[in-house]
């Protein structure tokens, strides 16, 4: 088993044991899941996504975060993502630098 698969194993371990890094939104999913289509082929296909949106999560912040916040601008192209993001490190280094 190499190191990514291990940590994928680890990551899916944590989320399904249902700890506080599992967002609310895979839970709520997962919930609904299985009071509409209980435990059924379906349910169990919605409840392997839900594993696998908290594991990935869970990989994300931890190998990129360090304990901040990740921030994410998602939209169409021509949208100004590009200069939203530009304007929002700048902002973070101007600030970091007044304190």
């Amino acid at each position: 088993m190499n190191l990514q698969t291990q940590d994928r194993n680890d990551a899916i371990t944590r989320s399904t044991r249902r700890e506080p890094d599992v967002d609310n939104f895979t839970r709520r999913v997962r919930e609904a899941a299985e009071s509409v289509v209980g435990h059924s082929r379906l349910g169990r296909e919605i409840a392997a996504l839900c594993d696998r949106h908290a594991a990935d999560r869970n990989l994300i912040i931890a190998d990129r975060s360090h304990g901040l916040p990740i921030v994410a601008a998602v939209g169409p192209a021509g949208q100004g993502k590009t200069t939203l993001v530009s304007w929002l490190v700048s902002e973070t280094f101007e600030n970091s630098k007044k304190t």
